[in-house]
């Protein structure tokens, strides 16, 4: 049997989670600082990273926000941890809802490490125009010999996207987190 795998889905839409989700903005910009490149960062990164609610969204709280700089709640981080991942660089980070008052310090800006080329391209679907490093798929297939043993890890072929193993998703379904979702992908047979 293949070994599961999934995207880490934290892009829902209204509908999906069911509520209106709140929306960060005002990031502060950290030059040279890329998250998704799976690397440690090589610059040291000014703490804690200070973000606003954007007015315009919801005001109930994630347990993950998907911006240039990913930001986490620590009950997201504590299921992660749980299932033994420990593959990620965690900074200091507050979201503040200017509307309300409220300062939020539960989060961390994380960096997940781990950058991995294990996409079968034979038996994955994307378009072909899309260059390598970001690759448009419409049919992800996961060669799980090349994923090693992580559980956690970007995509080499799109490093926007983030894979989790079984282990992971049990983990976050059982949390109970907000805004989150794991999407399944296809495995090659071991």
């Amino acid at each position: 049997m293949a070994r599961p795998f999934f995207i880490f889905n934290d892009m829902l839409e209204d509908s999906d989670a069911g509520f209106r989700q709140s929306q960060i903005w005002k990031l502060p910009r950290i030059p040279r600082t890329s998250w998704i490149t799976g690397s440690p960062h090589r610059s040291p990164i000014p703490t804690p990273i200070e973000v606003e609610l954007n007015p315009e969204f919801g005001t109930e709280l994630l347990d993950s926000y998907h911006e240039f700089i990913p930001l986490w709640s620590d009950k997201l981080i504590a299921a992660v941890r749980g299932t033994g991942v420990d593959n990620f660089d965690l900074f200091d980070a507050i979201i503040r809802d200017p509307r309300s008052g409220l300062v939020a310090s539960s989060y961390k800006a994380v960096n997940v490490l781990g950058s991995v080329n294990c996409v079968d391209m034979a038996l994955s679907t994307f378009d072909p125009r899309s260059e390598m490093g970001a690759r448009e798929f419409t049919k992800l297939v996961i060669d799980p010999s090349k994923a090693r043993d992580l559980k956690m890890f970007r995509l080499s072929e799109r490093p926007t996207l983030l894979i989790i193993d079984d282990d992971v998703r049990r983990a976050i379904e059982s949390a109970k987190l907000r805004g989150i979702r794991a999407d399944p992908v296809e495995s090659t047979p071991e």
